[in-house]
């Protein structure tokens, strides 16, 4: 079966959600620099018990 072949060219959202994630992903880095993960992971395991239970799917890291 044959398909129809088409250029697509750059709408006016697709270079606004470009520009959008640029912004925020500028964000992110700036925040990673700052915040220490580690000790953020540190005290969110005191309370959160990875793997413990036997039943169900393999659970997430408290950081996620």
């Amino acid at each position: 079966m044959g398909y129809k072949k088409y250029k697509r060219e750059r709408s006016f959202s697709d270079i606004e959600v470009e520009r959008v994630l640029e912004g925020t992903l500028k964000l992110m880095e700036k925040i990673n620099k700052v915040v220490n993960w580690k000790d953020i992971e540190a005290v969110l395991m005191e309370y959160y018990e990875v793997g413990k239970s036997k039943e169900g799917a393999d659970a997430y890291p408290p950081i996620m």
